[in-house]
């Protein structure tokens, strides 16, 4: 998850060494975004970080909108720093060598479901697939960024 209200900078690229370090054979990414009704979506309101009708339809777990990380240096900057670390993430999954671990423990030989959920994934990871919902990424960070 990146993005968390006490986040750095540093932070994140220590997630990064953490992930190289530790070589799961899949990672996912999320941005934090508080739930209304939880503590962090309670607590977050009563700083007045959230305002008290906030445009849901920008908040999301794949949205640079869902900007909570106000110890970072440039909060301006988030949006970027988020499609970059899931762009990281994307590119450390979509790599052979993590494609054929997960092949060796995912379970495909019992269930091709998931060897083609997987491989609709990296496809739309390298942009040859428009379908999975992790190419949802894309209409977040055209909006962030003025395209």
């Amino acid at each position: 998850m990146v993005g968390l209200p006490t986040e750095t900078e540093e932070d994140v690229q220590m997630t990064k060494d953490f992930l190289m370090r530790v070589k799961p054979d899949w990672a996912g990414i999320s941005i934090f975004t508080p739930i209304p009704g939880t503590k962090d979506y309670e607590d977050l309101e009563a700083q007045g970080k959230i305002p008290k009708e906030p445009d849901f339809g920008k908040l999301s777990h794949q949205s640079p909108h869902s900007n909570f990380a106000f110890n970072m240096q440039d909060r301006e900057d988030f949006p970027k720093l988020a499609r970059d670390m899931i762009e990281f993430v994307q590119a450390y999954n979509g790599s052979w060598r993590n494609l054929f671990r997960r092949a060796l423990t995912r379970g495909y030989l019992k269930n091709s479901g998931l060897l083609i959920s997987d491989l609709k994934k990296v496809m739309t990871w390298k942009g040859v697939l428009k379908l999975s919902h992790q190419g949802s990424h894309a209409k977040f960070y055209s909006d962030a960024e003025g395209k």
